[in-house]
């Protein structure tokens, strides 16, 4: 996806929604973006004629890509689990996770974040849930 005409197409669908958001509206306030549906360039959507996640692979070469370019990674944490998805990828460096980790702000507050769109599928039908009605007396 990085290098080449991908990248240029990439960069100018991405950097106009992002970049103002960094750099201006944000400035003075912490923040931390995790990624959405739009940064695999499709909805998340479930209908009997298309599931669009878990990500294919162009989709997910697309969203680590914008990761990449735009938003942090989450930095080595001892506590978080090795075998997590996205986390200590071989192309990344090692314990740096995509979609796993937990932010801090001084002493004020610390987030555990988990992104698990690409591992989750909407392919799935929910458990039958049935509601009984209250007793009487």
């Amino acid at each position: 996806m990085l290098g080449g005409d991908n990248e240029s197409v990439l960069k100018r669908a991405v950097t106009p929604q992002v970049a103002p958001i960094y750099g201006g509206d944000f400035r003075s306030t912490p923040v931390f973006f995790i990624q959405d549906d739009h940064d695999y360039f499709d909805n998340d959507e479930a209908t009997d004629d298309i599931i669009t996640m878990p990500p294919s692979h162009f989709m997910l070469s697309m969203a680590r890509a914008t990761q990449r370019m735009y938003y942090p990674e989450f930095l080595p944490d001892v506590a978080r689990p090795r075998g997590l998805p996205f986390s200590s990828a071989a192309d990344r460096p090692d314990g740096v996770s995509e979609t796993f980790g937990t932010i801090r702000y001084g002493r004020l507050a610390e987030v555990l974040l988990y992104d698990i769109r690409r591992t989750a599928t909407l392919a799935a039908r929910a458990p039958s849930m049935s509601i009984s009605k209250p007793r009487n007396g």
